[in-house]
Formats: structure tokens, sequence, C-alpha cells
């Protein structure tokens, strides 16, 4: 059976990325809720590789129900890698926030999260691959509180703190984990937090930059850039 990489978030930013960088190697399932835009990626990826096996699932993952349903339809699949990739955030103050926005992001950056990771992970013990890997893309923003992004930056450090943990138990079972933290990246991310042309005081960095270092590397924590490496170690000091 042919191997499989299942991508979150894969209709536009990183994840979409991701998808055109993994169809070198891999066959893809691209998860999003925004159908046309994944039915683009896919016409797009096989322009280039036109062997490959693409499937687009239209899945809002912030339904429990929704990610069953996701489950079951790719349970004859071997996903050997995993990119949780899907997540979003916000720009207010807290108290004046959508409630349902920021509950339903804490939905979609962690309890998916876990959700898939868990699910996905039980999966891959056994899967007779050479490399059997999970993705978990978390932000910078893991490390320290964020004034008017609060929920957004709580998210993350969960992201970070349990995929760090759970990397130390997958070993044992021949599933690498990662943390990928990067920083400010020109996606369409800032566009749905309302940050509009105006990312951070700190220079973006390229989504394919981003998405090739986190291929490239093998560590359990990749913070991409010596910049964001250095911001994301000052709250230790």
């Amino acid at each position: 059976m042919k191997e499989f990489a299942l991508i979150t978030g894969a209709s536009a930013g990183i994840g979409k990325v991701f998808a055109n960088q993994i169809a070198k190697t891999h066959n893809l399932i691209l998860v999003a809720r925004r159908e046309n835009l994944l039915n683009e990626v896919k016409e797009e990826i096989l322009k280039s590789y036109p062997e490959k096996v693409i499937i687009c699932l239209p899945i809002d993952l912030i339904s429990f129900e929704q990610r069953i349903k996701l489950f079951d339809a790719v349970k004859n699949f071997e996903v050997s890698l995993l990119i949780n990739n899907a997540g979003y955030g916000s720009l207010t103050q807290f108290i004046d926030s959508d409630i349902d926005k920021e509950l339903n992001m804490i939905a979609l950056n962690c309890q998916a999260l876990v959700h898939l990771t868990r699910h996905f992970a039980q999966k891959m013990q056994d899967i007779k691959s050479s490399t059997k890997k999970i993705i978990n893309v978390s932000s910078i923003a893991s490390f320290l509180p964020m004034p008017y992004m609060a929920t957004y930056a709580a998210t993350k450090a969960f992201v970070t703190s349990f995929t760090l943990a759970i990397n130390e138990e997958s070993k044992l079972r021949g599933v690498d984990v990662m943390t990928l933290c990067p920083g400010p990246t020109k996606s369409e991310f800032h566009l749905v937090v309302g940050l509009k042309d105006k990312l951070t005081y700190l220079p973006p960095m390229k989504a394919e930059t981003v998405v090739e270092q986190a291929l490239g590397s093998n560590s359990g924590l990749k913070i991409n850039g010596k910049l964001n490496y250095f911001l994301s170690q000052l709250p230790r000091f």
C-alpha cells in the first residue's frame, strides 16, 4: 500500500507549501474547510507530479464529529507523515473578544491537534516505514505571553509543551514528533488575525523557508531563524 502524508490547513499558507514540498516523496491527503482551494492546490501539484494520488477532504476540524469523519475516510490509507498545521489567531483585547471565536481557537489549535496526533501516532506504530513522523506547527509565541493575542499564544504554549513531551514517549514506539516554531511568516495567517500589512516589527520569513527547514531537521524542536531562536530564549533570563 502506498504511503500518504496528511496535511491539515492545506488550502493556503504554510500548509499549502508543505503540500507542494511533500508531494516529491509522498501521496497526499489534504484537509481544510475550503474545498475549492483544496482542489486548486491539488491541480497545481498534479501539474508537476501527475503520478501522485491526492485526496482532498473538506473537513472542519473544530468539530469532534468532523474529526471522526476524517478518521473514517482515511482508515484504509497508510499515513506515515502527519502535518498538524491548521490553526488561527485573533488580535483583540480579550475582554472585548468574540468568545465563540476564542473557544473555537482552543478547539482547533489544541483539541484537534491532540486528537489527530493520538489517532495517527497509534496507526503509525503498525506501518512498516523507515520514517514515521508528526510535525505539530506551533510558534515562537509559545514561549511568552502576548497581550492582545492572549488565547493564541496560550494555545501555542500548549502545543509546544505537549509535543516536546510526547516526542520523548513516541521515540520508544518508532514515531518522531517535532514541534515547529516559526516566527512571523509570509502567509494568510496575518490577514485572518487582522494584522493586514503590518506583520510585526520582526522581518517575516518566507513560508517556503520555514517548510524546507522543518523537513530538513531531525530535531524534536525546530525554531526557524536565529533571531527567532534568540527571542524564544529571552524569557528564560
